[in-house]
């Protein structure tokens, strides 16, 4: 919805306000029926959903258990000065409960820099490339996934699990792919142009 709402403020029309107008309303209602809805077990029914994903609980079991992994994550590579990790297949547990934890562990910092750096350099092509083929809209929202990917993954145990990263991948690749085929598009254009001078 998000997507939607940046792709549409290019070419803002009634027609667009009224398909962002209808998919609120719709959501909105979706929403109330489905929170209203009891289910016949009582321990998963969609307020106790509603309610997980809109309270906080910093002294809970969850939070509390993802820190003491990432506390775990910093002593297992003390070692190496924290600059390296041990490796996935090195590293003394299998999941961190986060995406920080999980790379500390297995990269040490200097994996989450290299990381950093990666994701640097393609959002910098990524801009130059829109700026070039004219497609500016595309790396906003290309960058806005990024971003929202990036801080979910730190505060979720789900870091690069496949049923996580490979519909976000997906998306991310299809609209690189797109940024990258209008700067093609615009720098033949404007070859063939030089070309008749």
């Amino acid at each position: 919805f998000i997507i939607i709402c940046i792709r549409f403020i290019k070419h803002f029309s009634k027609k667009n306000l009224m398909k962002i107008i209808i998919t609120t309303i719709t959501l909105s209602i979706a929403s109330i029926i489905l929170i209203n809805t009891r289910n016949d077990n009582d321990s998963f029914n969609y307020l106790y959903l509603y309610n997980r994903a809109i309270t906080y609980n910093v002294k809970g079991e969850s939070i509390n258990g993802r820190l003491q992994k990432a506390i775990n994550a910093l002593n297992e590579i003390s070692p190496n000065y924290l600059l390296i990790g041990n490796g996935p297949t090195g590293a003394s547990m299998k999941w961190y409960d986060g995406g920080v934890s999980i790379l500390l562990a297995h990269g040490g910092v200097l994996g989450l820099l290299s990381l950093i750096i990666y994701i640097y350099m393609i959002l910098a092509r990524s801009k130059r490339r829109s700026i070039i083929g004219k497609s500016y809209g595309l790396h906003k929202v290309f960058t806005l996934l990024i971003f929202i990917y990036l801080l979910l993954s730190v505060i979720t145990e789900h870091f690069l699990i496949t049923r996580n990263l490979l519909p976000v991948a997906t998306i991310l690749s299809v609209i690189y792919a797109n940024i990258k085929l209008n700067y093609i598009e615009s720098s033949m254009i404007a070859k063939h142009l030089d070309s008749l001078k």
